[in-house]
């Protein structure tokens, strides 16, 4: 089945340069997640699960300056985490977009992704 898209919300990098509503995408242990990626994009996992759930963003093979491997963090109930931004060169798959999977999902997990502008 197809990943689940992660919206992207794009942010100012000045203060009050403007606000956006953060859009929340449940998170999808089943058929994990994707976000399209421009180098400055971040993504943010809010975990009220009850039990801790392990994030894997996938990397890929970099053949001229080494692999980073692939980062697998685990998030603990009440947490909240950030990642990124991440590499195009090291994370973007062949479409453009970083793959994000999840070890538990539903409503209580809630993955964005956030680019400044």
């Amino acid at each position: 089945m197809a990943r689940t898209a992660i919206a992207i919300t794009a942010v100012g990098t000045r203060p009050n340069l403007y606000t956006a509503a953060i859009t929340l995408t449940n998170g999808d242990a089943s058929n994990h997640h994707s976000f399209v990626n421009d180098g400055r994009t971040r993504l943010r996992v809010r975990n009220s699960s009850g039990g801790a759930t392990t994030v894997t963003v996938s990397s890929v093979a970099d053949s001229v300056t080494g692999r980073l491997g692939d980062i697998a963090v685990s998030v603990a109930d009440g947490a909240e985490r950030e990642f990124g931004p991440f590499p195009p060169s090291l994370f973007n798959q062949s479409t453009g977009v970083v793959n994000v999977d999840l070890s538990a999902g539903g409503s209580n997990v809630k993955l964005s992704a956030v680019s400044s502008a």
